[in-house]
């Protein structure tokens, strides 16, 4: 059996620093870019949407079709945030990889 200090002598990991291509780069932060944009026109769209529900359970007497409107709107509010938490964390880990 070889001793620790033998192994930790021979330093059997390389210094490595993962980085993407340089022809990767300028892609990934317009995919990221987009899929961000594309997110959050989604959930304004929802929300707008969320909004015709509550109007049209109003004024149509349909109490279920208002109720399910505005538990939508909470989610229309919720979504923006979590895409823009995660849309944070990819910039981070994107840019620490730089």
């Amino acid at each position: 059996m070889i001793p620790f200090s033998r192994i930790r002598a021979a330093n059997p990991i390389p210094d490595y620093s993962p980085e993407l291509p340089s022809e990767l780069q300028n892609t990934t932060s317009t995919v990221l870019g987009w899929i961000t944009a594309a997110g959050i026109i989604g959930a304004l769209l929802g929300g707008l949407a969320a909004w015709a529900l509550v109007g049209i359970g109003s004024v149509s007497e349909r109490p279920g079709m208002a109720a399910k409107g505005k538990s939508a709107i909470m989610w229309a509010v919720i979504t923006p945030a979590g895409i823009g938490v995660m849309s944070g964390l990819l910039w981070t880990i994107y840019n620490t990889t730089q």
